[in-house]
Parts: C-alpha cells; sequence; structure tokens
C-alpha cells in the first residue's frame, strides 16, 4: 500500500492518493480525496487502509516501495 499526502498552496487544501497493487488477478486499488485540515485527511487514509487491510496484510512488496 503506498500512501501520497500533499498540501495545495495554491487551494489550500491536504490532498491524498491511497494505491495498492495486488497480486495475480486481482485489480489494482486506488481512491483519492482533499480535506481542509490535516486531521480530516489523515482520518480519511485511516478509513481506507482499514477498509482495505480488513483480516489481510496489506501489500508492500512493490518494486520501488
Amino acid at each position: 500500500m503506498r500512501i501520497h499526502l500533499w498540501y495545495s498552496t495554491e487551494l489550500k487544501v491536504w490532498r491524498w492518493c491511497v494505491t495498492d497493487r495486488r497480486p495475480y488477478l486481482l485489480p489494482d486499488r486506488q481512491e483519492s480525496g482533499e480535506a481542509k485540515e490535516l486531521d480530516d485527511a489523515m482520518d480519511a487514509i485511516k478509513k481506507i487502509a482499514k477498509k482495505w487491510t480488513g483480516k489481510d496484510e496489506p501489500n508492500a512488496g512493490w518494486f520501488g516501495a
């Protein structure tokens, strides 16, 4: 799982993109969004990570991770 988080000074918002490469025939996953407050952005990222991991471990075998 890869998490990209950055602040847009022009728009004055926190933006994020969460991606997960999955093995074999399962499709890759991606979610992105934005929030005015850092805490709100982190909460959204936490919810995505929890939803995706469930009982399985996130795929940390990405090349270049």
